[in-house]
């Protein structure tokens, strides 16, 4: 009689395979026993992470990439779910501008008009626009999150620097968690599956860590895989540890269209798009970028 409790027909029917490679499995299971559980974790797909750039709703520009997010968080998304995988959402940070209370400006004239309301109207109406163009299933399927960045602070720096305003303005962390993100406090760390996010990467004088080779600068200083956001540009640099892990570091560039006036030649030097990590375990990921050009193309048409 067979040790085994199912019979080899039932077996390779169930599992759609042929009787030889039952028996080739059967043969190492009898050598060497059943895997264990840390080898079926190390061969099984990992986790889906869908990283929105710095985005940069304002009052005065279109909101409509946010639809077409809403509709690529809904495909990778479905992808996951497929794939019985965890499916994860980043906003690396700067998903509103807030350019009211941008210290830059502040007493020019090209400040004249602004209101801290028209900000975060269009931070939320964005927001909606993402979620309303991503079915309740997938929506409620992806953990969501968001780490703050550096102009979304600005709204915390000015109640500290007008106290009396507490508790009146919409603050950014609230329109991001009444969507259903988690937000992470500006220059905190989030660890995903064995990656960190954050806006940017502080170098020893406080200062986002950049430069030509920024990706590699990245490693160099914190020596783990980590995705920022905050330069626009697309950098990546991949190495191992010495004991074969993966390290990946990642700049993941901007999602908007239009150009800002502050950066002059800067801006032909912007990536824009999303990145999608797939597979990603223990820090290693394979990198897919999706260009909002073919972006829009893909929504909209030519």
């Amino acid at each position: 009689m067979s040790k085994y409790p199912i019979k080899e027909s039932e077996f390779v029917k169930d599992l759609k395979i042929t009787r030889h490679a039952f028996r080739t499995v059967q043969v190492y299971v009898d050598a060497y026993g059943p895997p264990s559980a840390e080898d079926l974790q190390a061969h099984a797909p990992g986790a889906i992470h869908l990283v929105i750039p710095d985005a940069h709703a304002k009052p005065g520009e279109s909101n409509e990439r946010f639809e077409w997010l809403g509709k690529e968080i809904e495909e990778v998304g479905r992808e996951a779910l497929e794939l019985e995988v965890p499916f994860r959402v980043i906003s690396i940070g700067d998903f509103g501008d807030m350019p009211s209370l941008s210290h830059y400006d502040r007493g020019k004239a090209s400040a004249w008009g602004r209101t801290y309301a028209a900000d975060a109207a269009a931070m939320m109406d964005a927001i909606l626009k993402v979620k309303d163009n991503c079915s309740p299933e997938i929506w409620n399927y992806a953990d969501k999150f968001w780490t703050e960045g550096n102009h979304e602070e600005r709204c915390a720096r000015y109640m500290q620097e007008n106290p009396e305003l507490q508790g009146i303005l919409k603050d950014p962390f609230f329109i991001m968690s009444d969507a259903g993100f988690k937000p992470v406090p500006y220059l905190q760390w989030l660890q995903l599956d064995g990656v960190g996010y954050s806006h940017y990467m502080q170098n020893a004088g406080g200062r986002a860590v950049s430069g030509v080779n920024h990706a590699r600068s990245l490693l160099l200083k914190g020596y783990r895989s980590v995705v920022v956001g905050h330069s626009h540009r697309l950098d990546t640099y991949t190495t191992a540890d010495a004991f074969g892990n993966p390290l990946k570091t990642l700049v993941c560039g901007c999602y908007f269209e239009h150009d800002e006036e502050y950066a002059g030649q800067s801006n032909s030097t912007w990536w824009r798009g999303l990145c999608v990590l797939r597979n990603v375990r223990r820090g290693g990921y394979d990198l897919e970028t999706r260009t909002l050009a073919s972006i829009r193309q893909k929504h909209v048409g030519d």
